[in-house]
């Protein structure tokens, strides 16, 4: 049993950071509900201004407009205070690709971690989202919520693959498609893009919205169900896109997915996945071992990989060249493989 030290501590402030985490995304969350951002971009600099457009107390608007300031979401200045980029384009509800969607989808997730002591316990999930009919109720929202939160990185993929150089028609099958995110930006990038979007029906609905949304909807055809249960043509793609898929599917799938994915394709052909991967150690980055968890407590089996297991389960199912898309500090990782 502890007795207090003798020796000189230090505080516990990874513990204190770790801890106020949870303010911060509050203040995020009400102030999207709130439209404070909405205030701010449209010309309400001051703190009063604010309050009378939001119906918010003045004193209140000062304290949440200064703690946004504190998280980098507003700038302020003699004149006022005013949107950041990026929150202008993620925070301001006008905005397509504005967040606010995102926190009304993660009660369902929020139950879970409520319940995480019981469910690690008992060893039984608070939610299968992997099992085909809970996925069909649950994913429509999220698929919508997640598309401004990975909408850059479909971009990315697109330039990384050059897909506006290419003269020739290219055939891209994405599959789990969710929002159509990860393909959308290749479609509007090279009109000779045609698309294959495969998902649960629900989930196709709200693909068709974004696609139709973003002036590609002739680009595009829909293959509806588990991807299991849906034969693809044999070398028939010159991309495939498994946007965070494979940690819902748990290590075993996933294999089997890869090989499925590697017989569609053309010599030649590249699979592109968008995950959350961990180290050697597992223990790092921070988020993909917390979505680890994550995964335990709402699938079966889902999990997550590291880069050398991913990269052996590429190799394993025939892939080669096997590499990671270039990124920044707080980016989704990209693992890219080609079929020779």
């Amino acid at each position: 049993m502890h007795g207090l030290s003798t020796k000189s501590l230090n505080p516990p402030g990874v513990i204190h950071n770790l801890m106020r985490a949870q303010w911060a995304g509050a203040i995020i969350a009400n102030s999207t509900q709130l439209k404070i951002f909405d205030a701010v971009d449209l010309g309400f600099r001051s703190a009063d201004e604010v309050a009378r457009e939001t119906g918010i107390q003045p004193r209140a608007a000062e304290i949440l407009l200064n703690a946004l300031v504190s998280l980098e979401l507003l700038t302020k200045d003699e004149k006022g205070y005013s949107t950041t980029e990026e929150s202008h384009y993620y925070m301001v509800s006008t905005s397509p690709l504005f967040v606010g969607g995102y926190f009304q989808a993660r009660p369902a997730f929020a139950r879970a971690w409520q319940n995480m002591a019981e469910i690690v316990t008992t060893g039984k999930p608070g939610a299968e989202i992997n099992k085909d009919e809970t996925a069909q109720e649950f994913f429509p929202d999220l698929a919508a919520a997640l598309f401004p939160m990975n909408f850059a990185y479909g971009q990315r993929l697109a330039e990384y693959l050059k897909i506006a150089e290419r003269t020739e028609k290219v055939r891209v099958l994405d599959l789990a498609c969710g929002s159509a995110v990860w393909s959308i930006p290749l479609a509007r990038a090279n009109k000779n893009v045609h698309v294959d979007a495969l998902d649960f029906a629900p989930v196709l609905d709200v693909a068709r919205k974004f696609t139709e949304k973003a002036g590609v909807k002739e680009q595009y055809s829909y293959l509806s169900g588990n991807w299991q249960d849906i034969a693809l043509s044999e070398s028939t793609y010159d991309v495939v896109i498994l946007g965070h898929i494979l940690h819902s599917e748990g290590k075993v799938r996933s294999v089997e997915l890869l090989s499925h994915v590697y017989g569609a394709l053309k010599k030649g052909g590249t699979v592109a996945i968008a995950e959350f991967l961990v180290d050697s150690s597992r223990t790092s980055p921070a988020f993909a071992a917390m979505f680890a968890l994550n995964m335990y407590l709402v699938t079966t089996d889902g999990c997550v990989f590291s880069h050398d297991e991913l990269g052996d389960m590429l190799n394993d199912s025939g892939f080669v060249h096997v590499r990671e898309m270039p990124k920044n500090q707080h980016d989704s990782d990209v693992m890219l493989a080609d079929k020779v």
